[in-house]
């Protein structure tokens, strides 16, 4: 083991790991880059696709998987996550989904080291190893440096090949934002950050969740005028309750996915949501890319669930009706936009192309399709990759991936802290298995390192 002082924290890992600077932080701990002295070599495949400043279409080719050699990665530090459950829970959950999928376009777990005494007793900080990624697409909108049409083809079909890859396995990823979508220099991006995500292999389908206009057990708490407070960042706070309820009453958490990008069905607190939620965040994102700003920046949400029909427009009967809460259905009728339909994509195209006049018909075509206010009207991720915007990878060579095995009984069984703790251990023993059985040794002194 090897000790290094950063950023205030002391970063314990594998001698392999040879720490070289911050990266980014959070309300998780720190993120570090580092070199990896002896990486695996099965390393995960990257496309060797690249847009083309001149925007001509683009040809993919062949995958190829990266060489054998010193390796730069990124070491994240989850600052003692067994002293909260949740916290716990979550931790499990993004390893369990980091360790199983394997696409070009997710972030890919490639080791968790273990504590210093190589035993969970005492066990308190993770530290967790995937591949490093130049920056994120939240910087790049920021940076001042607009994207090329080329670009933007090139990022939104590398996003909807991972959505399609998470939703075939059952996965919706619930916190899709550009923070989440980690990019390289020559555009090449992986989507990250899975501690919302759920496992649904039998999600609903937005079209049969019958209409019920009747407010959810106990109301919204929204919708009753207790509205949440703070930024566009600060959604997950509410996420505990949430989750315990579920274990109760069987309910998804309804706190899911950051504000600004959640979907309307998350804003009226529908019982059922399905995989679309991410297309709505999809397209969220997307405009964001082409205005340099938030779409929709709700400052709680009655006022994000405001901004939305003031942008798109009065929802019809037809889509109030897929509306499960009947406080949410009074307060979108009393509602006085200047549009006064939601549902014609050719409408909303028209709107999008007065606020973003550089951005292309079809660009702006596919942005009207995906911000549709019911999600029956969205397309997959899959009808997504076929939309004209993305004619220039139509002949783009299949991935060829097996549908991934998710191992996540634990969603419905409540384990208690210390067996998440014994749980997220057993994954550790599949990095390190030469741990299995052994006992806890004293643990040697080791220099520190301060950067």
């Amino acid at each position: 083991m090897r000790s290094y002082c950063i950023g205030g924290l002391t970063f314990e890992v594998d001698a392999r790991y040879k720490i070289k600077s911050i990266v980014g932080k959070g309300a998780y701990g720190l993120v570090c880059a580092a070199e990896d002295l002896c990486p695996s070599p099965k390393d995960e495949p990257s496309p060797k696709v690249s847009p083309k400043e001149s925007g001509a279409p683009l040809t993919p080719s062949e995958e190829k998987v990266e060489k054998i050699g010193p390796a730069m990665v990124a070491v994240k530090k989850v600052i003692d996550p067994f002293h909260d459950h949740t916290d716990c829970k979550r931790l499990l959950r993004e390893i369990r989904l980091l360790r199983c999928l394997r696409h070009p376009n997710v972030l890919h777990l490639t080791d968790i080291m273990p504590a210093r005494s190589p035993s969970p007793e005492h066990w308190k900080d993770v530290y967790l190893v995937t591949r490093l990624f130049d920056t994120n697409l939240h910087r790049v909108i920021y940076s001042g440096h607009a994207l090329t049409d080329a670009h933007i083809q090139y990022i939104l079909w590398q996003v909807f090949r991972a959505l399609r890859y998470l939703h075939a396995a059952g996965v919706v990823h619930r916190d899709m934002k550009p923070t989440n979508l980690l990019l390289n220099r020559d555009c090449e991006l992986a989507l990250a950050d899975f501690g919302l995500s759920r496992f649904m292999p039998h999600a609903p389908a937005a079209a049969s969740s019958p209409p019920n206009n009747a407010a959810s057990p106990g109301g919204s708490d929204e919708m009753n005028g207790r509205m949440s407070s703070g930024s566009g960042e600060a959604c997950s706070a509410s996420a505990p309750a949430a989750e315990r309820s579920k274990a109760k009453g069987g309910q998804l958490t309804k706190y899911v996915v950051t504000r600004w990008y959640r979907a309307p069905e998350l804003l009226v607190q529908n019982r059922q949501y399905d995989f679309k939620v991410d297309m709505w965040s999809t397209g969220c994102i997307l405009a964001e890319v082409l205005g340099a700003k938030a779409i929709f920046p709700g400052k709680d949400s009655l006022h994000q669930l405001r901004l939305v029909v003031e942008r798109l427009g009065l929802p019809s009967d037809e889509e109030l009706s897929t509306i499960h809460n009947a406080q949410a259905v009074a307060y979108i009728r009393n509602l006085r936009p200047k549009e006064q339909t939601a549902s014609d994509p050719a409408a909303a195209a028209a709107r999008f192309a007065k606020l973003y006049p550089h951005a292309s018909p079809l660009l702006l075509d596919l942005l009207a399709r995906l911000l549709q206010f019911d999600p029956r009207t969205r397309p997959t991720a899959d009808e997504a990759l076929q939309h004209p915007y993305l004619a220039a990878y139509r002949d783009a060579p299949e991935e060829g991936l097996p549908t991934p095995e998710v191992e996540m009984h634990f969603e419905g069984q409540d384990p208690s802290t210390e067996q998440l703790r014994n749980l997220i251990w057993q994954e550790v023993l599949r990095y390190h298995p030469q741990l299995q059985g052994r006992a806890s040794p004293p643990s040697p002194a080791a220099s520190v390192t301060k950067l």
